[in-house]
């Protein structure tokens, strides 16, 4: 909350989480995919292509996939390749949007595991927040997010104790 309260007085939104619905399932699309043994690359890939396909600008798939050549054999195109370099000189808009939704699904991501770490800082648990920060940077499996899960259902239970002093 600091940190998105400097960022709003200084006109940026670097610090702005975003937990919809919608992005949390994005998120945990790509994290199960990379559980799953996909690259994120591949799973940016599959996104763009899906994006594109039944569109005009479907066309341009054969020249992205030989310029963002898959790491996998799955065939699809490394979106995390094209994603950081830009889809070039085509500027058809089906491409553009595509783009933009690749961007979207790595901030959606970036989100939910910053949710996460914090979540494991506020839960007294600041090992497990470094570790998830750390099986990410090297590449190794992530962890599940727990930041989105619902609470078990229970009985909460209040006492309140009033102790009556004279004046």
């Amino acid at each position: 909350r600091s940190a998105a309260q400097r960022a709003t007085n200084a006109n940026s939104q670097h610090a702005d989480i975003d937990l919809s619905s919608r992005r949390v399932r994005l998120a945990r699309w790509i994290l199960e995919g990379v559980r799953n043994g996909r690259s994120l690359g591949e799973l940016l890939g599959v996104r763009f292509e899906r994006a594109v396909k039944g569109t005009p600008a479907e066309a341009h798939l054969a020249a992205l996939r030989t310029r963002f050549k898959p790491a996998s054999g799955f065939g699809v195109l490394d979106g995390l390749q094209l994603q950081q370099e830009g889809p070039g000189t085509i500027t058809e808009p089906e491409v553009l949007v595509a783009a933009e939704g690749m961007s979207e699904a790595l901030d959606a991501v970036a989100d939910a595991l910053t949710a996460e770490a914090v979540y494991q800082i506020v839960k007294g648990n600041p090992e497990n927040a470094l570790a998830t920060l750390e099986r990410i940077a090297k590449g190794e499996e992530p962890p599940p997010l727990t930041v989105t899960q619902s609470p078990t259902p229970g009985v909460r239970l209040t006492h309140r104790v009033a102790v009556v002093l004279p004046a």
